[in-house]
């Protein structure tokens, strides 16, 4: 980690939820009525590919992996139609809406 560093992607994934980087902040519009701004730690920088998709970069694996965590827990992935922040290559199961009875 020292040479090369780690890197996590994470992507908003919703209609209209987009995320903005700017120095040490995360700027998340997820479907709450307000924004919701993220400090980044010392040690953990972030890169913006679009507005659905941003890199974190860190040389401490155990920071890098805490802070996606924290990043996911203000809108976790929704089972039904899997909207939410996930980690990039992360396995997702849909589950399956209830029949109509008959």
């Amino acid at each position: 980690g020292v040479t090369t560093g780690f890197s996590q992607t994470l992507k908003v994934v919703g209609k209209g939820w987009r995320s903005t980087v700017s120095c040490d902040m995360i700027n998340l519009q997820v479907g709450y009525s307000h924004p919701v701004d993220v400090k980044l730690p010392t040690g953990v920088t972030a890169t913006q590919k679009n507005p659905g998709e941003f890199t974190l970069h860190s040389h401490d694996k155990q920071l890098l992996g805490q802070t996606c965590a924290n990043i996911k827990a203000i809108r976790p992935v929704e089972p039904y139609k899997l909207k939410g922040i996930r980690i990039e290559g992360q396995y997702l199961r849909q589950k399956v809406r209830k029949a109509a009875g008959v």
